[in-house]
């Protein structure tokens, strides 16, 4: 007997389609120079390097791209597989906890004006025009992978 249910699929199949037009949005941002990674909430420092047309810019961009196409494929195995892929479902849990720590922004954004957090690892600074509805897209797609990897009760 599993201590999981097997994925239904749609839940993971419109995460996965968040997480490929998250990876087209960023691309689109770096295509689109500095004012539109400025208005997508890049960090200053990344808005900067891609206006010198520097490396950390792109590099960045891929980065975020890369992690979040992958994320997109791991869905899809885990939505179309019959078998238990236990690595490949922590992982995917592993990332939905990053995505709702993300989107989990917005709260005190919009209910404080919370524009700044300090961390250990730097500062987090809420930027640009799209910044709730962006961290809203994020927390609702981690919360469609937690849903559909949550164990079963039988």
């Amino acid at each position: 007997m599993s201590n999981t249910r097997p994925a239904s699929g749609s839940a993971l199949e419109l995460a996965a389609a968040g997480l490929l037009a998250g990876a087209v949005v960023h691309l689109a941002a770096w295509l689109g120079g500095p004012r539109w990674m400025a208005a997508s909430g890049a960090p200053p420092s990344i808005v900067a390097s891609a206006a010198a047309g520097t490396w950390p810019a792109l590099l960045g961009t891929l980065a975020i791209a890369a992690s979040l196409v992958g994320a997109a494929l791991s869905c899809l195995l885990v939505a179309r597989s019959s078998g238990r892929l236990t690595f490949v479902r922590i992982a995917l849990g592993s990332f939905a906890v990053i995505l709702l720590a993300r989107g989990s922004l917005v709260v005190p954004y919009i209910l404080c004006g919370q524009r700044r957090w300090r961390t250990p690892a730097g500062d987090i600074i809420a930027t640009g025009d799209w910044f709730v509805a962006g961290s809203l897209v994020v927390l609702a797609i981690g919360a469609l992978i937690c849903l559909e990897l949550r164990p079963s009760r039988s």
